[in-house]
């Protein structure tokens, strides 16, 4: 029997990522990826319309483009 495993990790196509982090810095939920920044950032903007009171970040990697971070 032979065992196959994808990569792991957000596909190379995809490198913008929306991610949710609670009030203490911990990682909630990726909200979704997206494949240039320009959709990444409508959709993190769209996000921030929609949950003004998340701490919300646009990345890449691990390079912080754009974040959200209400009473902070």
């Amino acid at each position: 029997m032979r065992i196959i495993r994808e990569p792991r990790g957000p596909p190379r196509e995809l490198p913008y990522s929306l991610d949710h982090y609670d009030a203490a810095g911990n990682h909630v939920a990726e909200l979704g990826r997206y494949p240039d920044l320009a959709s990444g950032r409508e959709a993190f903007a769209a996000a921030v319309r929609h949950r003004p009171q998340r701490h919300l970040f646009l990345r890449r990697g691990a390079q912080v483009i754009a974040r959200n971070e209400p009473g902070g």
